[in-house]
């Protein structure tokens, strides 16, 4: 990997984290609520893939953390 591949990989791990801490505190809130039961599932399998996803780009920062 290259350093400016590794500069990508952080920006996206960092988007993401944005996201997912957006989705979270949307699910939190009673907006979810005001919801149907299949969005709320889909939205639950979402968070859900996002947490792998951005778990998958954590293990590859630490697997080229020497190219910081």
């Amino acid at each position: 990997m290259t350093r400016l591949q590794f500069e990508r990989l952080l920006k996206e791990e960092s988007d993401l984290q944005e996201k997912v801490e957006k989705l979270e505190t949307f699910i939190n809130s009673k907006g979810f609520d005001r919801i149907n039961n299949k969005n709320k599932e889909l939205l639950l399998q979402q968070l859900t893939a996002m947490h792998e996803y951005l778990s998958i780009l954590s293990l590859r920062k630490d697997e080229n953390v020497s190219l910081k």
